[in-house]
């Protein structure tokens, strides 16, 4: 079951989730770079569908409206360990975007997966690109493969670990479209993937969207202690001041709410700029906090 054929053939991502972020975003960044996408996921409805339509729709709701079109995708369901494996050990990068609490669920499969690389005589470094709201998560994927490969595996044979800083936005869709497009997926026009360019092994994806930065810890920091900061106090003062608000733009239009919302991101703000002088300043810490 685990025989591989190496052919000169289109190159393929492996994208463990396909749920908001993996659909709509890492997806359709490597879709339009030409590649396979190979979606492992637990929803059989998800699944069924892209292996039968092998495209779906993102719809862009946003000041300016755009429809995209993901094209050569299919589906494995990740029950199906051996398929899982035998896709990650040819795979030519990997993505997950499933939430910190199920990373610890895809270790073994992948592991697996590269033993097999290993064992075919695949010489080409596997990067992973993790997509997932989790600080120093390099160190804790490390961590998780580890407990599966032998405990002689080569650090030079080990995948690349890649951290993001993930800032697209999925808007709430109605439960009428899901019905009528299971496929479907909203999103906004934001669409750039920040990374650590320090975590690649090997050759650098030639990806259009894929914004790389060599200290990928100060803007590991700046999502959370900025952008997510920002939602979080925006939410906890609006529901203080009306429980029945029901979105962050309702709270953000009352104006105490909002000169909070926007001190409490300075007060990060300033503190990143004396973290990471090399990396911030005013300048780009205000652009970044009224975007």
């Amino acid at each position: 079951i685990f025989e591989l054929k190496v052919e000169n053939q289109v190159k393929k991502i492996v994208i463990f989730g396909a749920g908001n972020i993996g659909r709509s975003f890492v997806a359709q960044l490597f879709s339009k770079a030409g590649y396979e996408i190979v979606f492992v996921e637990i929803d059989s409805v998800i699944v069924d569908a892209l292996n039968k339509y092998h495209r779906y729709r993102i719809e862009v709701r946003d000041i300016h409206s755009e429809t995209i079109w993901v094209e050569n995708v299919r589906g494995i369901n990740s029950r199906n360990s051996d398929m899982v494996k035998l896709e990650v050990s040819n795979s030519d990068i990997i993505s997950t975007s499933v939430g910190s609490k199920t990373l610890p669920n895809l270790y073994k499969d992948i592991a697996v997966g590269i033993m097999l690389r290993k064992k075919s005589g695949i010489k080409k470094p596997l990067n992973i690109i993790i997509c997932e709201n989790l600080r120093n998560a390099k160190i804790e994927f490390c961590n998780g493969l580890r407990k599966y490969l032998p405990s002689d595996f080569p650090e030079d044979e080990m995948p690349g670990l890649i951290e993001t800083s993930i800032g697209k936005m999925v808007p709430i869709m109605k439960e009428e479209d899901k019905k009528n497009d299971t496929l479907l997926i909203y999103a906004e026009s934001f669409n750039t993937l920040i990374l650590d360019k320090n975590g690649f092994k090997g050759e650098l994806p030639d990806i259009s969207g894929l914004d790389m930065k060599n200290n990928m810890k100060a803007y590991v920091d700046r999502k959370l202690f900025i952008h997510n900061l920002g939602h979080a106090v925006t939410s906890y003062l609006g529901f203080i001041v009306n429980p029945k608000l029901k979105y962050i733009r309702e709270a953000v239009d009352i104006p105490e709410i909002e000169h909070t919302a926007r001190a409490a991101m300075w007060e990060s703000g300033l503190s990143l700029i004396k973290e990471y002088p090399q990396e911030f300043n005013k300048s780009n810490q205000e652009e970044h906090i009224e975007d």
